[in-house]
């Protein structure tokens, strides 16, 4: 078998290293009208060949799901690209020609695709490294759920590859909104990935990445938290249910673990909300985990925050997320046996952090609006 460069024989059981972007609509980003590479198509080539990331976890990528008919009630293939129509079969072509283009072509890409062009996620994984023995796309357990898939799947929301020891879970967490029917959804889900992430605590690691669509703490949002209460991605509950989410499975925020309370950001306001900034994606790890984390960095944070604002091409690829990258060490004989406490980070103030009393609970405020 081939082998993608710096992958060695004995990598290739399991992801050691993580490239996470928002693409806020991939293909829109990779073309120019000439039909030609776009500046951002090639500061994201350029990205990728030179940190060869085993994992490139993709969120918003913007591609119909194949299948569906004219009138969408037909059956859809969520793992395959529609080619329906001239501006799909447009979006289609220019996949594949990214993807059979140096360095994309040495890695094999999965998709979970919504039925519209909206949402979707797509995950990139090295063809050095051994096949996932699982591929999903819904947070499920067992099959039970009434409709399991309205979100997870129908929505593009849920890409999940399944290795031996480790799970590589990418979403794209759908928005709170300004109703109470997108409340409602957003705590169905919170609800659920905390289901999932409980049931595997303690089984096998889960690696869970992408856009989560929370700013956990007030060092989270700029310029000030003040400008943010009543925010989705900010309000109470949201923040709450993110921080039992961790509690009960175990779980940290990777950036956290080796920065501590240094502020990055990875979402930056335009137009209107230029100024603004969120710290929305994340990768999240069990807390026996955190041993092997060798780096976790934002793509900007070689930047001081008057250069980040700009949201520079390298980092950005033309999106209003920038990167993040995450490396592992590999496993150690230790981890073949059950974590000891010497193993496990101590829990901190900031993983029980609670949220500031002034803020109230999804009040609605006019200062920003992000992308659904």
């Amino acid at each position: 078998m081939d082998r993608a460069p710096g992958t060695t024989v004995e990598d290739a059981v399991e992801p050691l290293s993580f490239f996470c972007w928002n693409a806020d609509g991939l293909t829109r980003k990779l073309k120019r009208d000439d039909g030609r590479p776009s500046r951002a198509a090639m500061a994201l080539r350029e990205a990728i060949a030179k940190r060869a990331p085993d994992v490139i976890a993709l969120q918003e990528v913007w591609l119909k799901a194949a299948g569906g008919g004219k009138e969408g009630a037909g059956t859809r293939d969520h793992t395959k690209m529609s080619d329906e129509g001239k501006v799909y079969a447009e979006d289609k072509a220019v996949m594949e020609k990214m993807l059979g283009g140096y360095p994309f072509r040495e890695y094999d890409a999965h998709f979970c695709l919504a039925g519209a062009k909206r949402y979707g996620t797509c995950v990139l994984v090295k063809k050095a490294l051994k096949k996932p023995i699982r591929v999903a796309r819904t947070l499920a357990l067992d099959g039970t759920d009434a409709s399991p898939d309205d979100i997870d799947t129908n929505e593009g929301r849920v890409l999940l590859l399944e290795y031996e020891k480790v799970i590589v879970l990418n979403t794209y967490v759908p928005h709170n909104g300004g109703n109470p029917e997108r409340w409602e959804k957003r705590a169905m889900w919170d609800f659920r990935v905390k289901r999932f992430l409980t049931h595997y605590k303690g089984k096998k690691d889960v690696i869970w990445l992408g856009d989560l669509n929370c700013a956990h703490r007030d060092l989270d949002v700029a310029p000030s938290p003040e400008q943010f209460i009543g925010v989705g991605g900010f309000t109470v509950p949201e923040r709450q249910r993110f921080t039992d989410i961790l509690s009960t499975s175990d779980m940290v925020d990777a950036y956290r673990a080796l920065h501590g309370d240094r502020q990055t950001f990875t979402w930056r306001g335009i137009g209107m909300g230029s100024g603004l900034a969120m710290r929305l994606d994340y990768f999240i790890v069990p807390r026996t985990f955190v041993h092997r984390l060798k780096s976790c960095e934002t793509s900007t944070d070689r930047f001081d925050d008057a250069v980040a604002r700009e949201r520079p091409i390298s980092c950005f690829f033309g999106s209003d997320h920038c990167a993040l990258y995450l490396t592992l060490h590999k496993r150690d004989a230790s981890d073949a046996e059950k974590p000891s406490e010497t193993k496990a980070v101590k829990k901190d103030e900031a993983d029980e952090e609670r949220e500031p009393k002034r803020a109230k609970a999804n009040e609605p405020i006019e200062v920003i609006t992000l992308t659904p």
